[in-house]
């Protein structure tokens, strides 16, 4: 069942991820960012209402959930601005290696245990990933020192602690609440906002664009909730199910090729084969 979740996971965080690209790219990092977390606070709060009298919250859980949530959203934010800036596709290949600092994490301070042969199929699988998130007319584009990359890269190790410490909250909370706390720590940033002159866009007023930035709060925000689902059950091994739910640049580019009609270059077909059968493989092992 978990990697049933972990799958699940990474359709909804890619197509949330093509959404997000555009809208960051049309309406800036930081409108859209913000935006977003509001839209999916409006979408949440009322099943908050409904489910927080059986809420089992502890001022231990409560502030770490609060504490990871924070460092969720910060990891947000860098992936926003990350896309925001030129060679989207590359930063955003960086920032999917998360699942790298993941299972470090979770083998380091969480004691799990894998043996060699998951460790080189997990291994298959990011370089899967990175293969199939990279277009090779690309390659001479990057630049290590550009804006983009730094935020991706800040985006890749904030993640890669965040979802491996998110288990905390979430098996003592459940699957819910992590998530709709990530989204409501956009009020934290009300004063800034409000401080200063705000002004929609007015590519925003019209329902494409609504459809665009309501998609791109909604799907992430699935994503997240069967991601939280999976990793709920103690006996999930967050080292092999981070990598499963990280093939979502995959889906992504699949998505744009299928969908879109986007060129797939031999080496992003041959990164998409090489992480199905990573997965494939993690299924079996």
């Amino acid at each position: 069942m978990s990697l049933f979740f972990a799958l699940l996971t990474a359709f909804f965080w890619g197509c949330g991820d093509w959404f997000i690209a555009i809208s960051s790219q049309k309406f800036g990092a930081g409108f859209s960012f913000n935006l977003f977390r509001m839209i999916a606070i409006v979408i949440l709060t009322i099943p908050a209402i409904i489910l927080f009298p059986t809420a089992n919250f502890t001022p231990e859980n409560f502030w770490t959930v609060v504490a990871t949530s924070i460092l969720e959203s910060i990891g947000i934010r860098f992936f926003f601005k990350a896309l925001a800036e030129k060679n989207t596709i590359i930063n955003g290949t960086i920032a999917s290696a998360f699942s790298i600092v993941t299972v470090l994490v979770s083998m380091i301070f969480f004691g799990e245990r894998l043996s060699l042969i998951q460790l080189l199929i997990i291994g298959l699988v990011i370089v899967g990933i990175i293969m199939a998130s990279l277009n090779v007319s690309d390659l001479s584009k990057i630049h290590i020192i550009e804006k983009g990359a730094l935020y991706a890269f800040a985006a890749m190790f904030i993640w890669g602690v965040y979802f491996a410490v998110v288990r905390i909250p979430t098996q003592e909370l459940g699957w819910f609440w992590p998530v709709y706390f990530v989204r409501l720590t956009v009020i934290l940033e009300l004063p800034f906002i409000f401080s200063k002159k705000i002004s929609l866009p007015k590519r925003l007023f019209n329902w494409k664009a609504v459809g665009l930035v309501v998609a791109a709060a909604v799907l992430p925000t699935i994503g997240d909730s069967f991601y939280n689902l999976g990793i709920a059950d103690p006996q999930t091994i967050t080292s092999l199910f981070v990598p499963v739910a990280s093939v979502s640049p995959v889906i992504y580019v699949f998505l744009a090729g299928w969908f879109f009609r986007e060129k797939i270059e031999p080496i992003q077909k041959v990164g998409i084969a090489t992480t199905i059968l990573g997965v494939i493989l993690l299924s079996i092992k």
